[in-house]
């Protein structure tokens, strides 16, 4: 009998490898890096910020603000990392799709990075509001 190959997408060392050298192209610009470091620190900020109050946080804590006032904003505890779970997702899409696009448009790839610090920014506000209104 002959034997079935498995389906691969994509070869796994060269991907890496490929995605490492295209991260290392964008951190040559001074300018992105620091933002990049910037974005990173924001992200660290929200983890750290919804451990050292953990402990503190209600079971249940507002997140969906859009919804209508009463217990449909409410998410439990354990759902409120989708906050910074998302934010990490928006990172690194960004960071990779901006990495592949640098050495062909520069401008897309500030605009990818300088939107992922804006919305780092802003999860990171949205969590520490969220996180003053129920702890103090």
């Amino acid at each position: 009998m002959a034997k079935i190959k498995q389906l691969k997408f994509f070869d796994q060392t060269s991907y890496f490898k490929t995605t490492k050298e295209e991260i290392n192209t964008l951190l040559t610009d001074r300018l992105l890096k620091r933002i990049i470091q910037l974005i990173f620190i924001l992200l660290g900020l929200n983890f750290f910020f919804l451990g050292l109050w953990w402990s503190k946080l209600p079971p249940q804590l507002p997140l969906f603000y859009s919804r209508p006032w009463g217990e449909e904003q409410l998410v439990a505890k354990n759902l409120f990392f989708i906050l910074p779970a998302a934010c990490f997702i928006f990172i690194i899409i960004n960071l990779r799709l901006a990495s592949f696009f640098f050495k062909k448009e520069v401008l897309l790839s500030q605009i990818l990075i300088w939107s992922a610090l804006v919305f780092s920014l802003l999860t990171t506000i949205s969590l520490w509001k969220i996180l003053t209104i129920a702890v103090f």
